[in-house]
């Protein structure tokens, strides 16, 4: 197909070309929308008259060059000495998106004419071909009616949506993952995910979407994250970081980890490493929304490189509407987004003013450090409970399983320590009192005795004792032993 055919341009079309030419020569907007968006996009051929339409080309061209739009520069860009003309009855923004609605489908009817021609000639060359000829021409028409709906509900109607009502609760929503059985990913959020180079956030990634994969938890390690997908809804993974083999790897662990050779139909992962930022960016929008209407709603996006997705991560204006995009895609697909960032390098902030942004809008901010071979998944701001590091999960790499294992956390080796501690203290008082079981109060004395310690501290440690199951009472007697 050779593009639309350019007719004899009606008056009513001419003006409403002209308008939009008008409004984006006064003032080019720096992140288009609705059908002003599209015939961006489109420049020149969505514009039957072809001089308007190398103008605003030219202005996308500059656009993408971060060169300011305006007459001089559209002029010298187009080679058009006439831009001037145009801008002198700019309307409203709100008025030339009702021109440019206008414009698109005039466009989408010269179009649409000239694809239905061309299906119908095919047809008469060949009869046998006429389903797949037929289904050709209706899967167009049905792209192009989508295409006409593309610019949505007025920003009136959606904010309207929004409004408050006490006779209309929204349902609570369920959290999709938990981490150390605190909630961390509920339908609608943004959950930032940040840590050091090489610091296990891949591997934590994967155990999730491990844990949605797997027919049974028994005997399975998610480095203590639970999530389920009983609904079999579409989850998105997005790699913007390693190689296509090191993202195959990455997925493959994934499988392993949840005991299945094969990942589920609902489960897409793209290598998306090396593509422009634009092109990354588009392509998780377009593939989550195509997967929406496969599997009837997403449950789960995971974006494994955020920073991957904007020109700038210094840059306020674009991280700020990259991060207020992402949370309305959240809204919009009933959905947690999972957005991964570094740190800088020595230090505790997340990469720029994107990092930020995120931690600022994040349902949870899940923070990855490393503290010796171990690495330690915790949470201390959060719009729900933290996890504090103490008794956050934590795992290492095993040469063995060829993975990120679980480990004890922090606060288990204390506690298992302690433990250590307690017993060898219980024993030694049991064999003062040449006793193998002893009343509380004998007890309490004898420890007394060994440690060379007061009543009080005597009881402490007692209790300290019964606490951590290192002595067990004899409920019939009224006397303690120890626990074998």
């Amino acid at each position: 197909m050779n593009g639309a055919k350019r007719l004899p341009l009606p008056a009513s079309l001419a003006g409403s070309e002209a308008s939009v030419a008008g409004l984006l020569a006064n003032e080019w907007p720096r992140t288009p929308t609705g059908f002003i968006a599209k015939l961006i996009d489109e420049a020149p051929r969505c514009f039957a008259d072809e001089r308007i339409g190398k103008i605003v080309a030219a202005g996308r061209e500059l656009a993408a060059e971060g060169i300011p739009v305006e007459l001089v520069s559209l002029s010298r860009r187009s080679g058009d000495k006439t831009v001037g003309s145009l801008a002198g009855g700019a309307p409203t923004a709100d008025l030339a998106e009702i021109e440019a609605k206008t414009v698109w489908q005039a466009f989408l009817a010269r179009e649409a004419e000239e694809v239905l021609e061309d299906q119908l000639s095919a047809l008469r060359t060949d009869p046998a071909q006429a389903i797949d000829v037929m289904s050709g021409a209706l899967n167009y028409l049905v792209k192009t009616v989508g295409s006409l709906k593309g610019a949505g509900p007025s920003l009136r109607d959606r904010v309207k949506e929004r409004m408050f009502r006490a006779s209309q609760r929204p349902p609570a929503p369920e959290p999709r993952f938990t981490l150390a059985s605190v909630p961390i990913a509920t339908p609608g959020n943004i959950v930032a995910i940040s840590a050091g180079v090489k610091s296990g956030k891949s591997s934590l990634v994967a155990a999730s979407m491990a844990s949605l994969m797997a027919p049974s938890t028994e005997g399975r390690d998610f480095l203590g994250v639970e999530g389920r997908n009983p609904l079999g809804l579409a989850v998105l993974h997005f790699d913007t970081e390693q190689s296509p083999f090191d993202h195959w790897q990455l997925i493959d662990r994934a499988l392993r980890r949840a005991g299945v050779s094969q990942e589920p139909p609902w489960f897409q992962s793209y290598c998306l490493t090396g593509f422009p930022f634009n092109e990354a960016r588009q392509s998780v929008f377009d593939l989550a929304e195509e997967a929406r209407g496969e599997f009837g709603g997403i449950h789960s996006v995971f974006i494994d490189g955020a920073a991957d997705l904007v020109a700038d991560v210094n840059d306020p204006e674009e991280c700020n509407a990259f991060v207020a995009e992402l949370h309305g895609k959240a809204i919009a697909w009933n959905a947690p987004i999972l957005a991964l960032i570094h740190v800088n390098p020595n230090g505790e902030k997340t990469r720029g003013h994107l990092g930020s942004q995120l931690e600022r809008k994040a349902e949870t901010n899940l923070r990855l450090e490393k503290e010796g071979e171990a690495i330690v998944a915790w949470s201390d701001k959060n719009r729900g409970a933290p996890i504090p590091k103490e008794s956050a999960p934590r795992f290492q790499w095993s040469d063995a399983a060829r993975m990120h294992v679980s480990t004890q956390s922090l606060g288990e080796n204390r506690l298992a320590v302690k433990r250590v501690e307690l017993r060898e203290i219980a024993q030694a008082a049991f064999d003062s009192a040449g006793k193998a079981a002893l009343r509380w109060q004998d007890l309490r004395d004898e420890i007394g005795k060994v440690e060379k310690v007061g009543t009080s501290g005597a009881r402490k440690k007692l209790e300290g004792m019964q606490k951590a199951g290192v002595i067990a009472k004899n409920g019939a007697l009224g006397t303690y032993t120890l626990t074998p």
